[in-house]
């Protein structure tokens, strides 16, 4: 149902009637999920309703159906730290799916969740420069200027060394840029807290 949604949504957007069928799809999936008693691997349908609401204009619709995503993120990395043998622990939300809900937080004003779940991001994949990114975003947002500048700062070195694989260093403009603001926004806060 999700990947349907996902379809009239993106590719078949235009054709006649495909925001109905996916807001229909879309919920479905939701009240499936819902009703099941045990789905802390299930967050997709939650995710891509609030796709489809953020894609509406309806960001107060959205933001629900992103915390319930987050909660769905909680229990599964509990059920996963809870396991005995450690075998498949962490959380069954690929990175991409938890990155995007980030993302869809930071749009419906929850910067701070989305700093969040961006630093756990961030534990799992280190050199990753777009989650590097993402999380300096997520940083400002929430005013969180010293976390964002100590990060993005190493996020730039990494960038800059040997290390860093030839495709992650596209980013480093977008870094320096977002460091720059940073910067800029604290200096900014500075003031305002002292008066």
């Amino acid at each position: 149902l999700c990947a349907a949604a996902e379809v009239y949504l993106t590719d078949a957007c235009d054709e006649d009637g495909a925001e109905e069928c996916c807001e229909a799809l879309a919920t479905e999936a939701v009240g499936l999920v819902s009703s099941l008693e045990e789905h802390a691997g299930l967050a997709e349908p939650y995710v891509t309703l609030a796709s489809v609401r953020l894609s509406q204009q309806r960001p107060a619709d959205a933001e629900p159906l992103l915390l319930s995503a987050l909660d769905v993120f909680a229990r599964s990395a509990e059920a996963a730290a809870g396991s005995q043998s450690g075998a498949g622990a962490g959380p069954n939300a690929g990175v991409d799916l938890r990155a995007s809900v980030a993302k869809m937080l930071m749009e419906v004003g929850r910067a701070a969740e989305a700093h969040e779940l961006m630093l756990a991001l961030r534990l799992e994949d280190d050199e990753s420069l777009e989650l590097a990114y993402l999380c300096g975003c997520a940083a400002v947002q929430a005013e969180e200027f010293e976390s964002a500048t100590t990060d993005l700062k190493a996020a730039i070195a990494f960038a800059k060394s040997e290390r860093c694989p030839e495709d992650e260093r596209e980013w480093l403009p977008e870094l320096e840029g977002l460091l720059a603001e940073a910067k800029a926004a604290a200096a900014a806060a500075a003031p305002a807290a002292a008066a």
